[in-house]
This record gives structure tokens, sequence and C-alpha cells, in this order.
């Protein structure tokens, strides 16, 4: 397999990670909001109790959870911004001996019908 190939399939690992973390973040971020998230008027919980401390630990779970599936995914771009790369200069190498011939092929036909130019150039209007 190429380093293109390569690339592409660790930038779509990578994004499906970041996908993941960004769904657990969701996922404890609603945990937090709780009956809230069902209209319902609720007072916090005292600061110190171990209710406000279950809420502090799900909130860090879920920034931890955000900030690494952002990571995730722009490891994930750049891996495939670079698959990509790599993918156009390895195709525009394979393709520039048959884009000479086929650019010598039409100044040839151009020749035939205007003999006296043979500076292949296009003409100038």
């Amino acid at each position: 397999m190429t380093r293109a190939k390569w690339f592409t399939i660790l930038g779509a690992v990578f994004l499906l990670a970041g996908l993941a973390t960004a769904f657990l973040s969701s996922h404890y971020s609603s945990r937090i909001q709780g009956q809230r998230r069902m209209g319902a008027i609720v007072f916090g919980p005292e600061k110190g109790s171990a209710e406000w401390t279950e809420t502090e630990k799900l909130l860090a779970i879920a920034d931890g959870c955000f900030y690494v599936g952002l990571v995730l995914t722009a490891i994930g771009i750049v891996f495939q911004t670079a698959a990509a790369m790599l993918s156009l200069r390895t195709s525009s190498r394979a393709d520039e001996p048959a884009a000479r011939e086929q650019a010598s092929e039409i100044r040839a036909a151009g020749n035939k019908d205007n003999p006296s130019d043979s500076s292949g150039d296009p003409p100038v209007l």
C-alpha cells in the first residue's frame, strides 16, 4: 500500500475517534443537565456536597472528552489532507509523460493546418 492510502486510513481512524469522543462529551453534558433538560426548574446542589462533587466530575469528563475529540479530529484532518496532497503528487507524475505526448500531438496537428507556424505556440488574436 502507498503512503497516501495509509494516511487516508489513519485520518479516517482519527476522525472516527474524534466523533466518538464528541458523542461521549455530549452524553456527559446531558447527564449534568439532568432534569433541566425536561424544562423543570432545578436549584443547584450545595457547594461541597456529594451531588456537587459528582457534577464537577461529570463536567471534567465532558470537557476532557471535548478537547480530546477536538485534537483527534484535527490530527485526522491533517492526515486526510496529507493523503490528498500525496495522491495528487503521484498522479501528476504518472500523467506527466502522457500529458507531454498529448501536447506534442496537438502541436503536430496544429502545424499540419498552418505549416508556416512551427513554434508550437498558440496564435495571438
